[in-house]
Formats: structure tokens, sequence, C-alpha cells
């Protein structure tokens, strides 16, 4: 796989997770979903391998020979950890699967359940302390892979009042303080037409190896169609001319109040040639996200399959399983934290009951709900597999105030 294919194929499978979620609030890692995927597909023949390569959007072997090349050349601001542990003997077809995966890979035996604790609040900055799967004497296998970040704006956001957010934003009155983009930054502002989403308003942070990247469109836009129109607006700041986004400059526009943006027009002295100036500003609110995710029944993830695969080759068919990822985010004045653990455990007897929980969320600009996708990118000049790779991705629609910020500005 190339770099691109690798990048694409996980923008695909991102569609897959937050298609599971719906349009509550949440946070998930198709990355760290997909990595585990990958090497658990390997363990799968026939029908079941060319399944799982359609979820993957590769072939299994391809997917993890990419996946190496990723643990093998870490991206300085992105953590990965990834564990199979086991219990019991193995069988000739599980061997030889735990030897075709690369060193990076840490096999043992199966911790015990305040190991993995340990385990999960080490690789996850302390945002998931709590290992997701539950681990029993029953617990024949447990495979876990950890995506992690951990960023800081160059320059932080200033605060100013919630109202902001515009007149027609409900975060308005359900918030006392905002963020606003700071005077002097490398903040990217623009809006754009999408294939997914129409109009939207972008609003990129930047650091020095990974973009965040804020997308919101009109409040009756799906949230599913935001999102991918997100990761359109992600492909095309990573130079993809074929992105479906149109970026469109200011003088096209109407002047104006709209749910999303006002646009001004003052006459000024300027060095342009055309006489034309473009500046932007942004208000956004802080967030943070924990999301569990259940993945032992959701085909489309593949999940199911891959647990099928390491059954048979544990000789024994029909193994109940359970996959999870949990996901933990911030978005503050000062930067953005994440991390997320998926895990698959199979075991001997029936599986542990679980139940979906219910939670309660706001359909509201980034004064209403809206998509983030936060992009891995490599130093300038060199080439490297995480490069436009999405890392985490996001529909924010339980924003919060500010906690520690700078001084603020009204």
């Amino acid at each position: 796989m190339r770099t691109g294919e690798g990048r694409a194929a996980i923008s695909r499978y991102a569609a897959v997770l937050h298609g599971v979620t719906g349009d509550s609030h949440h946070v998930v890692s198709p990355l760290g979903a997909w990595m585990l995927l990958s090497y658990c597909s390997t363990a799968a023949r026939g029908d079941l391998r060319r399944r799982l390569a359609e979820v993957l959007g590769a072939e299994p072997s391809e997917a993890l020979r990419w996946c190496t090349g990723l643990m093998s050349r870490p991206h300085p601001l992105v953590g990965l950890a990834q564990g199979v542990w086991q219990r019991g003997g193995d069988t000739a077809e599980l061997a030889n699967w735990k030897a075709d995966l690369p060193p990076e890979i840490g096999t043992g035996l199966i911790p015990s359940p305040v190991e993995l604790d340990a385990w999960a609040a080490r690789h996850t900055l302390g945002l998931i302390e709590k290992f997701p799967a539950a681990v029993s004497p029953i617990t024949v296998l447990l495979l876990a892979s950890v995506v992690s970040t951990d960023i800081t704006w160059t320059t932080p956001f200033e605060t100013v009042s919630a109202t902001e957010l515009g007149p027609r934003s409900p975060w308005r009155m359900q918030l006392h303080r905002a963020l606003r983009s700071p005077k002097r930054s490398d903040a990217q502002m623009f809006i754009a037409d999408t294939a997914r989403a129409g109009r939207v308003a972008v609003f990129e942070t930047r650091t020095n190896g990974m973009r965040l990247i804020s997308v919101i469109a009109a409040d009756e836009i799906a949230a599913t169609d935001v999102i991918a129109a997100a990761y359109q607006v992600a492909a095309g700041a990573m130079g993809n001319e074929a992105s479906g986004c149109s970026v469109r400059s200011l003088f096209d526009l109407p002047l104006g109040d709209e749910p999303t943006w006002v646009i001004e027009e003052e006459h000024v002295m300027t060095t342009d040639p055309a006489g034309r100036e473009e500046t932007y500003t942004a208000t956004v609110p802080a967030w943070s996200a924990l999301t569990e995710l259940e993945l032992t029944e959701q085909l489309a993830t593949g999940y199911p399959l891959a647990a099928a695969a390491l059954a048979d080759a544990l000789a024994m068919n029909g193994a109940p399983s359970v996959a999870k990822q949990a996901t933990a985010a911030n978005y503050t004045a000062t930067g953005f934290q994440a991390a997320s653990i998926t895990s698959m455990t199979l075991v001997t007897g029936p599986a542990p009951k679980t139940r979906r929980g219910r939670r309660r969320h706001c359909h509201l600009r980034f004064g209403h709900p809206h998509a983030v996708v936060a992009i891995a990118e490599a130093p300038a000049g060199e080439v490297s597999p995480w490069h436009g790779l999405p890392v985490f991705s996001a529909w924010v629609a339980e924003p919060k105030d500010p906690e520690a910020a700078p001084k603020p500005r009204d």
C-alpha cells in the first residue's frame, strides 16, 4: 500500500465508525480500530479473508505491512501501543499467525485487570484509566491497539463571551465563554463548497506535525455528511485535487449574517494589486468527549469477521468475542489531547452481557454541532506513511466552557 492508499482506506473506515455512533456527541479513532483489525485479519482464510479485505480496503497482509511501517517509523506527536496476550497453548495455526506479527506488537500472557488498567493509563496520557475490555479466567485471547496525541497550540486561543458564537447559536446561552482564534497565528480559515455537505466554514489549527480541522455546515445537514465533508477538506489540505472541496473567495459571497458566519465590508488602504483583502477570525467552543463504542456485533466494522478468523485459528469455532473502543479527547485554549484503546477478547464460555447506555446530546454552529479531524503531517520534504493520515475525528455536539485560558478579550 502506498501512503495515499492507506490514507484513503482509513478515511473510508472512518465513515463506518461514525456511522455506528450516529449523530450524538462523540470522538473515535478510525486509525486505532483499523490497525487492530488489520493484524487480526491476517489470521483469516478463504471467504473470511476476502470479506475482511473489503472492509479494510486492502488485502490483510498488505494492510499489516503498512501498519508495520507506521510502527517502525513512529510520528513524534502520535503514540502507538499494540498487544496480543493469550492464556493456554498455541495451535499450529495461531503460532504461525503470531510469528508473522511485527516485533512492535507486544505478546505474552494475559495481564491481570489491575495490570491492564495501568497499561491503559500509561499509554493514553492518563485519559483512559480503565482498560475497556473485561478479562476473566475464561478469556483465552486479548488484543489491543492504542493511539494517542498531545499537542499544544503555537499561540493559545483567547477567551471571549459565548455570545460571539452568533445570535442564532443555541450554545450562546448554554455557555459563558468560548475560544477565539488569536490575532497572530498560522491558523487557516475559509469557506468552501463540498460534495457531501454543501457550503461549509473551515477552521484549521496547526502545530509542527499535526493539523486539527473543524468543519461546520448548515444545521440541517446530517452529521455523517458533515464528517465526510471534513475528510474531504482534510484531503484537500494535503494536496489531493480530487477531494471534492472548492474554496470560495469572500468577494464571491453575499455580505451579511448567516448562521455560521458574517461577512462585512469596509474601505481600507491595501497593497493588494487587485485592491482586495480577505481576513478571518473564528470563534469555537471548547469541548471534551469520552466515547465507548461497541463493535462486537457491528458487521460493517469487520470485527465479527476478525473474531471468527481468530476463533478458527484457535480451533474454537464459534467462540464468543467482545470488541470495543474507548476514546477520550479534550479541545482547549492551549491544545488538543486525545487517546483511544480498541480491544477484542475471545472467551471459552458465554460472552459477558453488555448494555448500551444512552447519552443526551445537543443538535445545535462552531455555534452548532460540527466535525473535527486530526491529521498527522510529515516534516517538509520527508516521505512518510504518516503524512496526511487521519488519527482522530469527532462530531462536536456538547461544548463546554474553557477551564484555564488567557486573559479574556471582549
